[in-house]
């Protein structure tokens, strides 16, 4: 190979290599700005379920427990993890109600014992 095509090659290589990193980091970026809405979406869909049944329990004017709202967010959040690998099934939506029970009663349990 002649010298006179060296620089010729490495402005090649150089301008393929600047081109690969641009293409990565807009793919990276993508998924991460995708990942940031869709988190959003869930914590205002959690947000708004709490409300609603917040507004249901004041309604029939009966002394009501209301649970923290990061039980909803995980619910949501669980709910969605699920969708997105494709694993939601009655067995799986099964697996997030027992975990959500056992984080009320996890919540239960202290609340008892700050109580003493």
């Amino acid at each position: 190979m002649s010298e006179s095509y060296i620089p010729l090659v490495a402005g090649f290589v150089g301008a393929l290599i600047g081109a690969l990193a641009s293409v990565i980091t807009m793919v990276v970026q993508t998924k991460i700005q995708d990942k940031r809405q869709r988190l959003s979406a869930v914590i205002q869909l959690a947000l708004e379920d709490y409300k609603l049944q917040l507004e249901t329990l004041r309604g029939i004017n009966k002394p009501f427990t209301m649970y923290p709202i990061v039980l909803h967010l995980h619910y949501y959040l669980e709910l969605m993890e699920s969708m997105d690998q494709g694993k939601l099934t009655e067995k799986r939506l099964g697996e997030i109600f027992k975990e959500n029970r056992r984080l009320r009663r996890l919540l239960e349990n202290w609340n008892k014992e700050d109580a003493k």
